[in-house]
C-alpha cells in the first residue's frame, strides 16, 4: 500500500477507489478525472497503473477489496436472481464475462502489440463473474486474445 500513499498526498484512498470505479464504470477519459480531482493527468495515469495494473498480475484492488468478495449460497442466488434468467436457466448461479478496459497506447512497440485490438484499439480484459447482488470474481488481467481454454491461466 506505500506506493499507493506516495502517489500524490492530496487524494485519499476513497478518492483513488472513486477514480478507479468512475473510469471503469463511467469510462471517463483522464482530463476529466483530473480536472474533476484537481491533480494533473500524469497523477491519475499513476492511480489507475497502481491500482488496475496493465499487465498480468495480482491487483492492488484485488487484493485490498478480496474480504469484501464472498460467493452466496445457492438459496440466495435463487431468491434474488431476476425471474428472466431463473425461468430460462434455472442452474444458473452468477454470469460470467470478459470485459476490455480501454489503455493509454503503450510507448513501447512490443506491449503496443500485445494489447492490440483491432476493433478496439489498446485494451487490457478481466474475466468477470457476477451474481445477482454482487461482482464475485475479478481475474487478473491479461492481453491479448485468449481462448476460452486459456482464460484461466
Amino acid at each position: 500500500m506505500g506506493s499507493l500513499e506516495r502517489i500524490h498526498n492530496k487524494l485519499t484512498v476513497e478518492d483513488h477507489l472513486l477514480i478507479i470505479l468512475m473510469k471503469l464504470r463511467l469510462g471517463l477519459c483522464n482530463t476529466d478525472l483530473a480536472y474533476r480531482f484537481q491533480v494533473s493527468k500524469i497523477t491519475i495515469s499513476n492511480i489507475l497503473r497502481s491500482w488496475v495494473p496493465a499487465w498480468p498480475g495480482y491487483p492492488a484492488m484485488a487484493f485490498i477489496l478480496k474480504s469484501l468478495i464472498k460467493w452466496p449460497s445457492k438459496g440466495a442466488v435463487l431468491k434474488n436472481m431476476p425471474k428472466i434468467i431463473k425461468c430460462n436457466f434455472k442452474r444458473c448461479r452468477c454470469i460470467i464475462d470478459c470485459t476490455d478496459i480501454f489503455i493509454a497506447r503503450p510507448s513501447s512497440l512490443t506491449a503496443r502489440a500485445q494489447t492490440w485490438s483491432n476493433y478496439k484499439h489498446n485494451t487490457i480484459k478481466y474475466l468477470i463473474a457476477i451474481t445477482p447482488s454482487w461482482c464475485n470474481f475479478i481475474s487478473v488481467s491479461w492481453v491479448g486474445w485468449k481462448g476460452l481454454g486459456q482464460a484461466d491461466h
